[in-house]
């Protein structure tokens, strides 16, 4: 389908899709042949019984000096039949109109109040389950340091991991706490990227960031 755009702003693309069907969610959307998201593949419907919007930025070189772009959708399985309409829009909020049918209206839940004490366990629990992911994802045996010199220490699934090991490392409700052993594995891995970084300092085909946020920390 073709859209307007705006030559000089960024332009955003909203779709409005059936929210009882999960294949919406396994919706692709492409402009001028670039793609510019990736379906979530929920099994679960989105919102049964009303239709749902998601709305996804343009990057700003596809519209620049253009007042009409082409957007593709397309998906697994039967096509992209379940998404209703869509549209461009500069506002970063998409309001529908008043007469555009909605579905179901949605029931506010119930009041409560906030369990501040659960919901404080279940990070804590949350992060050390965390922390012991990224140390099984971690190249941190011996082999590992003998043979490539510490380069593979940082794995490339858990650029991340060296900021989350300082952060258990400090946060007293945790079982991780004052472990000198994450120390170890956070400053393997800063030496591992330092080393693939080599001297022009660029990560280059690596495609991470946030390696390690600046996390004071005192040993005594």
């Amino acid at each position: 389908m073709t859209l307007d755009c705006d030559p000089n702003k960024e332009t955003l693309f909203t779709a409005r899709m059936w929210g009882g069907d999960p294949s919406a969610t396994r919706l692709r959307f492409a402009v001028n042949g670039e793609s510019i998201s990736s379906q979530a593949s929920i099994d679960s419907p989105e919102l049964p019984g009303r239709f749902f919007y998601e709305t996804i930025m343009i990057p700003a070189d596809l519209t620049e000096g253009k007042k009409h772009v082409t957007v593709t959708i397309t998906a697994d399985g039967k096509g992209a039949s379940h998404a209703y309409s869509a549209y461009t829009h500069a506002e970063n909020f998409y309001a529908p109109p008043q007469n555009e049918t909605q579905g179901s209206p949605l029931e506010p839940p119930e009041p409560s109040e906030p369990n501040f004490d659960r919901m404080r366990s279940n990070l804590i629990k949350a992060i050390d389950k965390g922390i012991e992911h990224d140390k099984a994802r971690q190249n941190y045996d011996d082999p590992t340091r003998k043979e490539y010199g510490l380069q593979s220490v940082g794995s490339r699934s858990g650029a991340l991991a060296p900021g989350n090991f300082l952060r258990a490392y400090k946060l007293k409700q945790s079982r991780h706490y004052g472990d000198e052993k994450l120390l170890d594995r956070a400053l393997a891995a800063f030496d591992a990227h330092c080393r693939y970084q080599g001297h022009r300092g660029t990560l280059e085909i690596f495609g991470e960031n946030e390696t390690g946020s600046a996390v004071p920390i005192d040993r005594g």
